[in-house]
């Protein structure tokens, strides 16, 4: 069962209804059949129905946090998945959170149509995810080494309240607080008009203008005429450097992988051979792998946080070598649902994990400083076996209702 929310929006092309889940980035419409790709600056901006009976609404903001948290403590990396709404401003007035209003009722997008006044929030995106992961740490007793929230689903939710000389929710036109100050609304902090541009870009190839190909939540869409992957861009699509694997004909689908190069500072780790140095493996390294260039590997789809670090270990670990293959497979791909930023994020935990806790390695891993230098995106092919898809190269084994679960994260 989809655990997030519902938008309910119009097509750009012909106004028809369309509904959206929270994770849909391409759009489809019944109607006139156009597609087109939903793309937003920082994070979407949704409002909550009201039932307003003529009265001026404000409408104060609410963080959306949902995905995974990462801990590196003494004992190794442990996770829990987070799904919670937090205030936007700390104001003892309104409710601390959302409760489960956002998954029960059909959100809209927070436009410039949108009648109303808007209460802008303290942070920006960024600061109010470390504000998030701090808060989320001070609630844990145990002390850890480093923390990261991995996979992020962040948004703002307004909820609607007007003021009649009580404070009423608007959702369900009931008072929440009597007998106001006068004053109440003067002194609510700050504003900010809505201009929150939601674009929806046409999913033509840039290339040869063909119809891009992808599934609803995918960041990334394939042209199987010119063999091309791209993702939305500040302002349009930009072309992403992809690479089969291999190529297997008796593939049933293709998992997409982020192999990336990262520049560690505080570690001596650019090498393969630094690597096996690192995790303390019972082999003398090989002349060759001190030249052999270190990559590290993670999914580029959610999943659950234990199958993402064994894929992540098993992969960094073989450290496999893509083909020359550029080609598009005929096969099914399963979407790109973890954006490149969030992939470099989680190489100090894919890191931790390769590391023993007993290591004087590990426990330096908060002071370790990771850059993204370069990074592809590489399509590996798997076999299904009954309830598993396997790829033996790589002895590589996941269960398909662990992908299926991802697509919720």
């Amino acid at each position: 069962m989809y655990a997030g929310f519902y938008i309910d929006h119009q097509c750009p092309q012909c106004g028809a209804p369309v509904t959206l889940a929270e994770t849909d980035r391409l759009i489809s419409c019944e109607f006139c059949r156009v597609r087109s790709y939903l793309v937003t600056r920082d994070v979407f901006r949704y409002v909550l129905p009201h039932k307003t009976n003529g009265r001026d609404l404000f409408y104060f903001p609410y963080w959306r946090f949902k995905g995974t948290f990462y801990t590196c403590g003494a004992g190794g990396v442990t996770h829990r998945v987070v799904d919670t709404s937090a205030q936007g401003l700390g104001h003892p007035v309104f409710p601390t959170s959302l409760g489960l209003r956002a998954q029960a009722m059909r959100l809209r997008f927070a436009t410039p149509d949108t009648a109303g006044i808007f209460l802008q929030p303290e942070h920006a995106p960024a600061a109010a995810t470390d504000a998030f992961v701090t808060r989320l740490g001070n609630g844990s007793a145990e002390h850890a080494l480093h923390r990261e929230f991995i996979g992020e689903m962040l948004s703002l939710i307004y909820s609607p309240f007007c003021v009649d000389q009580h404070l009423v929710d608007a959702v369900l036109d009931r008072v929440r607080v009597p007998d106001l100050p006068e004053d109440f609304v003067d002194n609510l902090p700050a504003r900010e008009e809505p201009h929150w541009p939601i674009r929806f870009v046409p999913t033509l190839c840039p290339h040869c203008g063909r119809d891009l190909q992808g599934k609803r939540d995918s960041l990334v869409l394939f042209c199987n005429n010119c063999h091309s992957a791209w993702r939305a861009g500040p302002q349009e699509l930009m072309q992403l450097d992809f690479h089969n694997l291999f190529v297997d004909p008796d593939a049933s689908i293709y998992l997409p992988f982020w192999r990336m190069t990262i520049d560690v500072s505080g570690l001596q780790l650019s090498s393969y051979a630094d690597l096996t140095r690192v995790m303390n493996l019972p082999a003398v390294p090989r002349a060759d792998w001190e030249a052999r260039a270190l990559h590290f590997w993670t999914p580029a789809f959610k999943v659950r946080p234990g199958a993402f670090l064994r894929l992540a270990r098993r992969v960094t670990v073989a450290q496999p070598e893509p083909s020359d293959s550029r080609e598009v497979p005929e096969q099914s791909i399963h979407p790109v649902t973890l954006p490149i930023r969030e992939a470099s994020e989680s190489v100090k935990i894919v890191l931790s994990d390769l590391i023993d806790p007993a290591s004087p390695v590990y426990l330096q891993i908060g002071a370790i400083g990771t850059r993204l230098s370069q990074v592809e995106l590489v399509l590996i092919p798997f076999r299904q076996k009954g309830h598993e898809l396997g790829q033996p190269a790589l002895n590589l084994a996941i269960n398909r209702n662990a992908i299926r679960f991802g697509r919720q994260l």
